[in-house]
């Protein structure tokens, strides 16, 4: 399972700065971060990260991201049928990790309402006053 998840990713991911400005900067360079709206990413580092005199450093440590995608399903034909409470999914419309989801079988397998927003996967931050206001993210909570 890890050669198709994101957990071989997170054992080259890079987690020691000398300072925060060298973290937002790290960041801003990735592919995944460089929508994120800069309020944001400045709140990532600022929030996300513990200082200790030498060095700054990702408070949620890689090795535990990667053993949490290594719990992705990856049995969904075997839950066909089974799914007893309401599925949403809600992604962003650039995402290239929405495409390798198998969207298109949970469409035609599973009864999920799907919501589409702009952006790509990271897309709440990257735009989070629209996002956490728009209507198709927000109009399924209404019934819960």
């Amino acid at each position: 399972m890890e050669r198709f998840s994101p957990a071989l990713a997170t054992k080259f991911r890079r987690a020691v700065w000398q300072t925060k400005e060298d973290a937002i900067e790290h960041f801003r360079g990735k592919e995944k971060f460089q929508y994120f709206d800069s309020e944001v990413l400045t709140d990532y580092v600022e929030h996300g990260t513990i200082e200790n005199e030498h060095k700054v450093k990702l408070f949620f440590e890689p090795k535990i991201e990667a053993e949490i995608y290594r719990t992705l399903p990856d049995n969904l034909p075997k839950m066909r049928g089974k799914l007893k409470v309401p599925a949403f999914y809600i992604g962003g419309t650039h995402s290239r990790e929405a495409q390798l989801a198998r969207l298109s079988f949970m469409k035609k397998y599973f009864p999920f309402e799907f919501y589409f927003i702009e952006g790509s996967h990271l897309f709440p931050l990257e735009k989070p006053l629209r996002n956490g206001c728009d209507n198709k993210a927000s109009y399924f909570l209404e019934d819960i």
